[in-house]
């Protein structure tokens, strides 16, 4: 059996009925309170940009919440002469994971899975939102112009990157890449698929990378704890744009069908 049949064909007449009546009730378009959650999260994002604008330097709040997260350490602080724990090791493989040469590989063996079951339009939004997420990373970064976080605020720097801060590419990244994922994970016909018990471990690694990639961040030191939540802001946003999007061209499939 080609792969494709086991996305888009059922074993009786009943599942085709059933797997008709979800598709058509997740292609719905945005609902008025979906409409205004957007627009909400849109205004927030916005006002918390101009502020970090206006106010680059770090909070008392977000210098606080670092160091917490790193605990005692010399100062200044040399990341590469420190004794690594697991968790340093755990923070450091995360992170590495958005690294640009392993976040496009990714995505590329994931588009290709998709396409080796003939998901196709899946694939193409998968790329797009992703590429989507950069944009948006690179041109909100040159707007905002806020400077990454330095030892002399008395923290530890990972790695020195020569982007700005706000928000954080790495978890616009994952909230777009692992949510999309995850999204077409749970509505047909991925979720109508035989086997779909055996996408439930990916689905849950999913979620955990789009929580964990945030915590990494700060615990790094590469990202002040409004840059962390700027990046999700943005990326939650892009995420549910592209899914408005992606039920619109499923609506207009199913009518042509």
């Amino acid at each position: 059996m080609h792969p494709s049949t086991t996305f888009n064909s059922k074993q009786n007449e009943g599942d085709n009925t059933s797997a008709s009546e979800e598709s058509r009730q997740l292609i719905h378009p945005p609902r008025p309170w979906e409409i205004a959650v957007w627009v909400v999260g849109l205004v927030l994002f916005i006002a918390l940009a101009v502020f970090i604008h206006g106010h680059p330097a770090p909070l008392p709040l977000e210098l606080g919440v670092t160091k917490m997260l790193q605990g005692s350490h010399p100062n200044p602080c040399v990341y590469a002469q420190l004794p690594h724990m697991p968790i340093n090791n755990l923070i450091d493989f995360v992170s590495s994971l958005n690294n640009p040469i392993l976040s496009i590989v990714s995505l590329a063996i994931a588009a290709i899975i998709l396409l080796i079951f003939r998901l196709w339009r899946q694939a193409i939004f998968l790329v797009v939102i992703v590429g989507a997420g950069t944009g948006l990373f690179t041109l909100l970064g040159d707007i905002v112009g806020r400077p990454r976080p330095d030892v002399k605020y008395g923290i530890c720097v990972h790695d020195l990157i020569p982007f700005h801060s706000f928000p954080s590419g790495h978890v616009i990244h994952d909230v777009v890449f692992a949510g999309f994922l995850f999204y077409i994970s749970i509505i047909p016909p991925v979720s109508t698929w035989r086997y779909r018990w055996l996408l439930f471990p990916l689905q849950g690694l999913a979620i955990v990378d789009i929580l964990l990639i945030g915590l990494s961040r700060l615990y790094a030191g590469e990202h002040w704890l409004l840059d962390v939540t700027g990046a999700y802001l943005t990326g939650l946003l892009c995420l549910f744009l592209f899914i408005f999007v992606y039920r619109w061209t499923s609506k207009r499939l199913v009518k042509k069908s």
